[in-house]
């Protein structure tokens, strides 16, 4: 049997769906998430801002989070999920537990390739200084981790799902394995957190994606049901 070729659009419109604007209890797609502004390193609840900003699941990253997930998904995975794709770029983390080195040096991370800049206290390192954790008391974003990722690393190595091209203008590929037909779900959301699709009842393999009204930017998408899939997708 052929597999079935599911054409959606995103528009408000389409299937009687609607956009939603609130940020849901958790954003199911990445394991770090940086927040859009700074703060202060003495900000009374770091959890409290990163779950404003991205949902109940995510709390201030520890420097454990970052080795473990590096050592599992490379450093190109982090800085991608971080948006540290530049020298020097940072946030605020802890260490154990613990936000304070002394009693007014709050931790961070910092990426430095290798190159660490002139009396940079460096605490603890990875891969000879691709990435250090330091402390200091400016002011800079949050790193945030969602304490809801038990399988996503897991999912993500495995890389079983496709898009393509990616990025895209008009429309793209999703594929992914379902030899079974069985019943998934798809949900789209924007790089805050909000819902910007969703739609059920698809039993394809294979989802021509058109992009609709929708502006660009970076999504991240998850396939739910018998297996959980996710992944990201860039409109240009």
């Amino acid at each position: 049997m052929k597999n079935l070729i599911l054409t959606i659009s995103i528009l408000t419109t389409s299937f009687g769906l609607s956009a939603q604007t609130v940020v849901p209890e958790n954003n199911f797609l990445d394991s770090f998430l940086r927040t859009s502004s700074n703060y202060p390193w003495d900000t009374p609840d770091f959890d409290e801002v990163c779950q404003q900003e991205f949902g109940n699941d995510f709390l201030i990253a520890d420097w454990n989070n970052v080795v473990a997930f590096v050592d599992e998904n490379g450093f190109e995975e982090f800085f991608n999920q971080t948006g540290m794709t530049y020298y020097q770029s940072n946030g605020w983390v802890t260490r154990d537990g613990q936000h304070l080195y002394s009693s007014n040096r709050h931790y961070f991370i910092e990426r430095h390739d290798g190159n660490v800049p002139g009396g940079w206290l460096v605490h603890a390192s990875i891969g000879s200084n691709t990435i250090d954790l330091g402390s200091w008391h400016n002011s800079r974003p949050i790193l945030c981790y969602n304490s809801n990722t038990t399988d996503i690393t897991e999912i993500a190595s495995q890389n079983l799902l496709t898009i393509g091209p990616n990025p895209f203008s008009n429309k793209t590929t999703i594929e992914f394995p379902n030899p079974n037909h069985s019943n998934y779900k798809l949900s789209v959301f924007s790089i805050s957190g909000n819902k910007v699709f969703e739609m059920d009842n698809i039993k394809s393999d294979k989802i021509e994606f058109e992009r609709g009204n929708l502006p660009e930017g970076i999504y991240l998408i998850e396939l739910k049901g018998e297996k959980v899939f996710r992944g990201k997708m860039v409109v240009k």
